[in-house]
């Protein structure tokens, strides 16, 4: 910018000196004129007098002259701003320089005693915070450990906030008794958007923080009731899945209107996340199948957490559900994580209700119908056992004389149960039927075979030799 002042000063110069030349010609004809021209003609260069030349034919041409005057005044007009510019930018820097060199001892002194004194108020005033909010907190009678945590954390979040303004505050009022005044530097524009974008940005994730807080709360309050049993299964498997959507919605949210404000364009951040979404989707069919599948199956309602099911060969509880894949824990303590684009049929063993279905084999020689009043004894029993009468939820439904076996007549029956309930119950009626056929002298038959040997035309059986021999022990 330096040069473009020297190029502006050698140009006025010489215009001045061309002007002044061309309006005084009695001047040209005096001899020590000519002689000083003649001298100082003598003393330029071939570019100063080439120079000179082009100036003196665009002073004669006026669009010429109009066109160096508005270049000028540009050039003027551009170092002006660049001079404000760097002024405004240095301005608190300066005022911070000029304050300190201006200051006397005395007021330095006592503007020390009031910043001390601001600090030392600032200091009480958090630690009294802490004390009231710790009072607010233990002063509730009915509390237990997780809601204690809970309050521990909001109140730990509400405590670094206020220490956070109170410090905030005590800075500026410190720099204010130094005459460094922070807030009139950022009344200016530049100042103005800096602080307006950074508590937007502060704002926007604070707004977040709390609104993910709150969410999180509400639904781990549901999840933990007590009184919460098995027919909020549903909630037990949707809130979760809700929660991971919130919170992922809550970020990209948060993530995009945090760039805007940095001054990012998101625009073609958008588009290209259409486009890899779209890749994706062509790419990982099977992972769109496993979402799509699993959302259906969830939204019916087909399972949920703590159900027991079978499933692509496998069999177990409902411990968890992801929004592509099912965990079952087995009977040995297994976890089978099943992806959802793998499930053809769902086979749930506890749903609203459950039957005990037993088949009971008995010899052919007993007489059925005493079989099935032991049968009903057993079950009066069982119902009005402490234990079993609030599993057993209808009465028994002896469904008759089912099939005739090699060494057996099968007699099926069937009780209702609660939802997973019918494997508990059905060990103890198949318990109390061995000790019941025990006492009737009922024969449980086991597998055995019979010998035949046929008959003659007379219908008599024809002898056998047994010879039974002693073995010989040494």
């Amino acid at each position: 910018m330096k040069l473009k002042f020297k190029l502006m000063a050698f140009l006025s110069f010489f215009t001045l000196v061309v002007f002044f030349s061309g309006s005084a010609p009695a001047y040209a004809q005096d001899i020590s004129g000519s002689a000083s021209q003649k001298n100082m003609l003598g003393q330029l260069t071939e570019d100063d007098k080439k120079n000179l030349r082009f100036l003196s034919d665009s002073l004669n041409d006026p669009e010429k002259v109009k066109e160096i005057i508005s270049i000028i005044e540009s050039l003027i007009l551009i170092e002006k701003v660049n001079l404000e510019s760097n002024e405004n930018k240095f301005s608190l820097i300066k005022k911070i320089k000029f304050n300190v060199s201006s200051i006397d001892i005395n007021k330095l002194f006592i503007s020390i005693i009031k910043s001390l004194a601001i600090i030392l108020f600032s200091f009480f005033l958090i630690r009294l915070v802490r004390i009231a909010l710790n009072k607010v907190l233990l002063n509730k009678t009915e509390i237990d450990s997780e809601n204690f945590s809970k309050n521990n954390r909001y109140i730990i979040f509400a405590r670094k906030i206020i220490t956070f303004s109170i410090f905030l505050m005590s800075i500026l009022l410190i720099l204010k008794i130094f005459n460094i005044d922070v807030i009139k530097y950022f009344s200016s524009d530049f100042g103005f958007q800096l602080v307006s974008r950074t508590l937007t940005i502060v704002l926007v994730i604070i707004l977040s923080l709390i609104l993910w807080s709150l969410i999180s709360s509400a639904i781990d309050r549901v999840l933990l009731k007590a009184n919460l049993d098995r027919s909020g299964n549903r909630i037990r498997t949707l809130l979760p899945l809700a929660r991971n959507a919130i919170l992922i919605l809550i970020i990209i949210t948060s993530t995009i209107i945090i760039l805007s404000e940095i001054g990012i364009n998101i625009a073609p951040l958008l588009a290209g996340a259409g486009i890899i979404g779209l890749a994706i989707g062509f790419g990982a069919q099977t992972l769109v199948k496993d979402i799509i599948t699993g959302a259906f199956i969830v939204f019916e309602n087909t399972l949920a957490i703590g159900d027991v099911i079978e499933v692509a060969n496998h069999s177990g509880v409902v411990e968890g559900m992801t929004i592509r894949t099912i965990k079952l824990r087995d009977l040995k303590g297994r976890i089978h994580t099943i992806p959802f684009s793998s499930v053809d049929t769902i086979v749930n063993m506890t749903r609203d209700y459950s039957f005990v279905v037993s088949e009971i084999g008995v010899s052919y020689q007993e007489d059925t119908d005493f079989v099935i009043d032991i049968i009903k004894n057993v079950f009066d029993d069982l119902r009005n056992d402490e234990t079993y009468k609030q599993n057993i939820i209808d009465q028994l439904e002896v469904m008759g004389l089912e099939r005739f076996d090699d060494s057996a007549v099968i007699i099926k029956i069937r009780i209702k149960t609660k939802p997973g309930l019918q494997w508990s119950v059905n060990r103890e009626f198949n318990r109390r039927i061995k000790y019941a056929f025990d006492e009737s002298n009922i024969e449980i038959p086991y597998p055995h075979n019979t010998v035949y040997f046929g008959e003659d035309k007379k219908g008599s059986s024809t002898s056998v030799n047994i010879n039974l021999k002693k073995s010989e022990k040494n």
